[in-house]
């Protein structure tokens, strides 16, 4: 989690982010870092064997991990002002200032996180309730 969150935060830096849409190969090193560090991230969540991570260690980790990639989309929703140059200049779409247009961007990554959180969340709690269930009916069959 920890690369993960580093990489994401790390891409979203206004220099790093200004420079990477301003020339493709650095554009091509960030999609290439989001994709490892995407793999790296849901690699313990998903790995096939539970004696490594546990259902409710998954709970944990994927709830920290929303937590602590929540905070760019909340800055991008509510900063008063656009953090990367590139889209102070480029041509307008609806009439949308640079940061209202940033803050929508800040909603719909915001949006998209929470789906994705929530579904892989959503899983793991049935399934630590179907574990813990399983466990009961093991007791009681005694």
């Amino acid at each position: 989690m920890p690369f993960w969150l580093l990489v994401w935060y790390g891409v979203h830096l206004p220099a790093f982010y200004d420079w990477a849409l301003r020339h493709n190969w650095p554009l091509n090193i960030e999609h290439g870092l989001l994709l490892l560090a995407g793999l790296v991230f849901w690699w313990p969540v998903f790995s096939r064997e539970p004696q490594r991570v546990s259902t409710p260690a998954r709970l944990a980790y994927l709830g920290a991990a929303y937590i602590g990639s929540a905070f760019l989309s909340l800055a991008l929703i509510f900063s008063g002002r656009a953090f990367y140059a590139f889209y102070e200049h480029a041509p307008r779409l609806w009439g949308l200032s640079p940061t209202k247009d940033q803050n929508l961007g800040g909603i719909l990554m915001n949006a998209e996180q929470m789906l994705v959180f929530f579904a892989a969340l959503s899983y793991f709690l049935l399934r630590l309730l179907s574990e813990e269930e399983e466990s009961q009916r093991a007791l009681e069959g005694r």
